[in-house]
């Protein structure tokens, strides 16, 4: 959003958690019980500082906002290292051995998340995975049933009105035949109708199997009563898509998608450009490192000099997956990449082990795949813009 393309300066966001937790540490705040709640106000501040920081880069750097934020994150990543490697060993003498393996020593490899703070966002109100099935099956159904009947009603009032015109075939309105199918054929309103009830009938259809199936299958049931579904966890998840939402129905959101589109037009409006673009980073590296404290408080320990390296990778190549391109990406986009990045990254390796008898083969696949999704959305964002820079050129002359 805001013309910044893919940003791969949220790596700051992951650094701001993982610094803010061995803060907390050092302090001893995880021993008293609050140690939660000051990682949290700790990666918020942290985040917004160092997005306040990305974005004066960016915007010095505007349509080079991509390679800015790759050297931004290797940059960062130095100073990251030297302060825990070198200032904290040194300057800064911590004794923790949950930090430090000796004194003075500068901090460990790996670090675990206390134990009071571990899963405590997952383990927070756990709910039966049975129950939620039943649950999002009573939802589906009724969403599915209430638009059959809306469709049905259609297909009635369509046909009511084809018998009082006196004509069985009633033209249609200008707009509709505007509307084509796949295979270029336009589509009429009766035909259209009579598709989305079968569609629908079909749909409840196959929801009710799988239900059936699940609630038959022995194995299938054990898993779906035996296993806990991190509620809060999804809560929070559900709030960030809907505070995402809600912003880019704000004029704000307006902001955001006028910049995106175009800088010049948007400064030619009155828009602040710099400002919303601050606002628009500042937004993602607070989300990014907010993202990363429910990582790894269901990780319960993490690598400190390289957890985050693969975050912005990563998180671009699902967004990517989801259908975004270097320009756009919606809220669907993320859901849906997040889906597919997820099913292909724990499957890779036993689908590796089973076919090919070795599962290292699965983690080159997985890392092949982040980093050629990326690559080829470049690609193609070259591409486009050079045909675009072509075309403006042949009218120009």
């Amino acid at each position: 959003m805001a013309g910044i393309g893919l940003n791969f300066g949220i790596v700051l966001g992951a650094m701001s958690a993982q610094i803010s937790l061995i803060v907390v540490i050092a302090s001893g705040l995880d021993k008293i019980g609050v140690g939660y709640h000051f990682w949290v106000m700790f990666t918020v501040v942290f985040s917004i500082v160092s997005g306040y920081l990305l974005a004066l880069l960016y915007n010095k750097t505007k349509k080079q906002e991509m390679i800015a934020g790759l050297l931004v994150g290797f940059f960062a990543n130095g100073i990251y290292m030297f302060i825990l490697m070198v200032i904290l060993g040194t300057i800064i003498k911590l004794s923790d051995p949950a930090l430090v393996a000796m004194y003075g020593a500068p901090i460990k490899m790996t670090v675990e998340v206390p134990r009071n703070m571990y899963a405590a966002v997952d383990n927070a109100f756990p709910v039966s995975y049975y129950y939620v099935f039943i649950i999002a099956y009573i939802a589906l159904m009724v969403f599915l049933v209430f638009t059959l009947i809306k469709n049905i009603r259609g297909r009635k009032n369509e046909i009511l009105r084809g018998n009082q015109s006196g004509i069985e075939d009633f033209p249609m309105p200008p707009h509709t035949h505007k509307r084509k199918c796949s295979t270029g054929k336009v589509l009429n309103p009766k035909t259209t109708s009579l598709v989305k009830i079968i569609s629908t009938t079909v749909k409840i259809a196959l929801v009710s199997i799988a239900f059936v199936f699940g609630m038959l299958n022995n194995t299938v049931l054990v898993i779906l009563v035996k296993t806990n579904m991190p509620f809060l966890t999804c809560i929070i998840g559900v709030v960030f898509i809907l505070f995402v939402w809600r912003i880019m129905r704000s004029k704000l959101g307006h902001d955001f998608l006028a910049v995106q589109n175009d800088i010049g037009i948007a400064e030619a409006a009155g828009i602040n450009v710099d400002r919303i673009r601050m606002i628009a980073i500042a937004l993602s590296t607070t989300m990014a490192g907010l993202g990363q404290i429910i990582f790894l408080q269901n990780l319960g320990s993490f690598i400190v000099y390289q957890t985050h390296v693969t975050i912005p990778t990563f998180t671009i190549a699902a967004l990517l997956l989801g259908g975004a391109t270097v320009k756009y990406a919606s809220i669907k986009n993320a859901v849906i990449g997040n889906v597919l990045f997820q099913a292909i990254y724990s499957s890779a390796p036993n689908a590796a082990k089973t076919l090919l008898g070795n599962p290292q083969i699965g983690e080159y696949f997985r890392t092949s795949l982040s980093y050629g999704a990326i690559a080829v959305a470049i690609v193609l964002y070259a591409m486009n813009e050079t045909k675009n820079a072509n075309l403006i050129l042949k009218k120009t002359t």
